[in-house]
């Protein structure tokens, strides 16, 4: 059900590897931008590069060498057409590559979640599901702060993800990106993987998404791979500049030379300290506002890198190495220098006071506003033509045994084969099916019911329970969104997720209080939009008789305020057997007319043996309507007061309750202040003070009612 994005089997030069190639650079590089694709130096072979705006030109020569080094580099940002004229839609030798001030426009911003690892090798299957891991939490942490989803990708030994940018390259933007990245560094990093916090640089390259990840030799503990995009959201939305600047944490601050005791560096004093341990430098080049910068080869924290040296104008030193494999990219220079002390026996005797001290910058909130005319319009995508859409959520209301579980193995049924439904054509391929289910166990009931209507089971999951730092526990609304964010990610086939029963999925929240059920349900459809997934919920109705058919579902009136459509299954007045399943609400289209069915039993093989297992069978569409269906006279529509005061005497009449227990059930049943004072002095609802557990409280009575009682449960 949930597969490997990898496969290092393919032929490099085939045409789906060409292809797959052109695909993934497609969605980094609009049409007709110009980019940069970078071969770096690998033993004996020097870098090459090339700039390219044709992807199929591109595809083609990265394809014929695909798999002749470690990896294959593309920039993340749009380059300046001009570097064309340097090796025009091929791969040359060298002589330069792309630097900070060719980069045009700001398109991404790179996540990339990296095990640690030594360097020069390829990661383990466990280290990359770490990294797997650690990215879903940084991308559902970013969600929750309103960030959109991002293209995710792997990279062959690691995750990326990628957030559209649509910012100008300017130092104030290049600053943000870097307090984002710092920010989850320091959030989500830790000993096994590591946010890369290098990826700041607007000339910063990524893999080519489709070709091989070739570190050190390739063993069965430690794969080639090759790498893909696995997700590309529709739309991609691009992070707004607000949002971004939002995310920081923290910043790193030189301070100012506080006493005489500790004096400057200067530019000559760092050429001795250079000298001194040998270092191979470059000649200083102008750094910020004044200050000096020394390319220096062969980073002591790993070999493999080069990095920089820099000098403030106060005359404070600073270390910064490229890249962030081996955990030097935040190395400070204190840290640096005492390495290079351990690794020579040799001390070189200077102050550095550079350090990391917290920062803080508040939260802008701006109204993000688009043009009707601006916006284009949609179709609704629809899993089963009228009746249950994709990117919404879906009610099945009815009482137990009337069959609304056997209709929902049935749609898993025919959304993992493809089969059409019930009278409207099935527009969509095989997908992939989540149920969550709290009565009905797996092995002996849900397993059965869609063996026995067909299912595809290799293309349904069923989550019984849910593992989390405090052990395993039943899936939850209000706490285990992540989680199912995180099995969407991880599976772009899924088109359908059912919870049944709603109510038993809630936690700690309260079902009968409109706030709580919208805190869940409203993340849902979003979660539902956000990965154009219909999600399927099934609940059970109340008992009272006394309210239209809207308010029948169990719960608070959310339940059904939430959906985009509901479906209520109903046994038929008139025949025996015969049910439906009646529109109750539909926000999306006409109201459809009711369908009808009967629950049937048929005998299957499970162990070898024969066994009788429920199955529903469709009949055809019917206009007969829920005031046809509903028990009694045709249900009349009963006005928010009556339904206030039916509610007021039905507790009342019991025997006195306390005041504060009548004003919040009041208020979770949606009835206003006004009105609930209105009904308690029609019905001359008396206020009576009382003791419980040895404390005075108000007590609400009927006039002649019991005055016995006082329960405060």
């Amino acid at each position: 059900m949930y597969e490997s994005s990898s496969n290092p089997s393919s032929n490099s030069s085939s045409p789906e590897v060409v292809s797959g190639i052109a695909a993934a650079l497609a969605v980094l590089h609009t049409s007709g931008k110009v980019y940069e694709v970078r071969i770096p130096k690998s033993g004996s072979k020097s870098t090459q590069s090339g700039w390219f705006d044709n992807h199929a030109q591109a595809a083609t020569a990265i394809a014929q060498v695909d798999g002749q080094f470690p990896a294959i580099y593309t920039t993340l940002n749009s380059c300046n057409p001009a570097l064309l004229s340097r090796a025009d839609n091929k791969i040359l030798a060298a002589k330069a590559t792309t630097n900070k001030t060719d980069i045009s426009h700001r398109d991404w911003l790179l996540i990339d979640a990296d095990p640690v690892r030594p360097s020069g090798i390829s990661s383990s299957d466990s280290e990359k599901t770490a990294a797997l891991a650690k990215l879903q939490s940084v991308v559902t942490y970013l969600a929750e702060k309103g960030w959109p989803s991002p293209v995710t990708a792997d990279s062959g030994n690691g995750y990326h993800a990628l957030y559209k940018l649509d910012l100008p390259n300017t130092p104030e933007v290049e600053t943000a990106v870097h307090d984002a990245l710092k920010h989850l560094d320091k959030k989500f990093s830790d000993d096994n993987v590591k946010i890369d916090t290098a990826v700041y640089d607007p000339n910063r390259i990524t893999k080519v998404y489709g070709t091989m990840a070739g570190k050190g030799e390739s063993t069965s503990e430690r794969p080639h791979r090759r790498s893909a995009i696995r997700r590309v959201p529709n739309p991609v939305v691009a992070v707004p500049l607000e949002t971004l600047t939002s995310l920081k944490l923290h910043g790193i601050v030189i301070k100012k030379n506080q006493s005489n005791t500790l004096p400057p560096v200067t530019a000559e004093k760092m050429v001795t300290f250079f000298d001194f341990y040998g270092l191979d430098y470059s000649d200083a080049e102008p750094w910020k506002d004044g200050g000096l910068k020394w390319t220096v080869q062969e980073c002591p924290f790993n070999p493999e890198h080069d990095y920089a040296v820099f000098l403030t104008t106060d005359g404070v030193p600073g270390f910064k190495c490229f890249h962030s494999s081996a955990n030097c990219c935040d190395k400070q220079f204190g840290e640096y220098h005492k390495l290079l002390q351990e690794k020579t026996g040799k001390k070189f005797f200077f102050h550095t006071n550079v350090e990391v001290t917290p920062s803080s910058a508040p939260a802008v909130a701006k109204l993000n506003v688009q043009k009707a005319s601006e916006i284009k319009p949609e179709v609704i995508d629809w899993l089963w033509d009228g009746r249950i859409a994709i990117g919404k959520l879906t009610l099945f209301l009815g009482i137990p045994g009337i069959g609304k579980g056997l209709a929902t193995m049935d749609i898993a049924s025919r959304v993992s084969t493809g089969k059409p439904f019930p009278e409207a054509p099935n527009n969509n391929p095989p997908s992939d099916v989540l149920i969550f289910s709290s009565e009905d166990a797996a092995g002996d009931t849900l397993v059965p019911r869609l063996m026995v209507v067909g299912a595809d089971l290799t293309r349904i999951g069923i989550v019984e329970t849910t593992t989390t730092n405090d052990g395993v526990k039943q899936f939850s609304l209000d706490t285990d969104l992540p989680a199912l964010r995180a099995a969407l990610v991880d599976n772009p086939k899924l088109k359908l997720v059912i919870i049944d029963p709603l109510l038993n999925h809630l936690g700690k929240l309260n079902g009968n209080k409109e706030q709580d059920v919208r805190s869940a349900l409203t993340p849902l459809g979003e979660l539902a939009k956000e990965f154009k997934v219909a999600i399927l919920v099934v609940t059970h109705p109340n008992k009272r008789t006394d309210v239209d058919a809207i308010a029948s579902a169990g719960g608070a009136l959310a339940v059904v305020g939430c959906m985009r459509t509901a479906w209520r299954f109903m046994e038929s007045k008139d025949e025996e057997g015969l049910r439906y399943m009646a529109p109750l609400k539909s926000n999306l289209a006409n109201s459809g007319m009711s369908i009808a069915y009967e629950t049937v039993g048929q005998i299957i093989q499970i162990n070898g043996k024969d066994v009788e297992i429920g199955r529903i069978k469709w009949g055809n569409e019917s206009s007969i309507t829920l005031d046809d269906l509903m028990p009694g006279e045709k249900v009349q529509k009963v006005k928010k007061y009556d339904k206030c005061v039916t509610w007021m005497v039905g507790v009342l009449e019991n025997g006195p309750v306390p005041a504060t227990k009548m004003e919040a059930e009041g208020k979770g049943m949606s009835f206003g202040e006004g009105t609930i004072k209105k009904a308690k002095a029609d019905l001359k609802v008396k206020s009576v003070e009382k003791s419980l557990d040895g404390k005075k409280q108000w007590f609400w009575a009927l006039p002649n009612g019991n005055q016995e009682g006082g329960s405060n449960e």
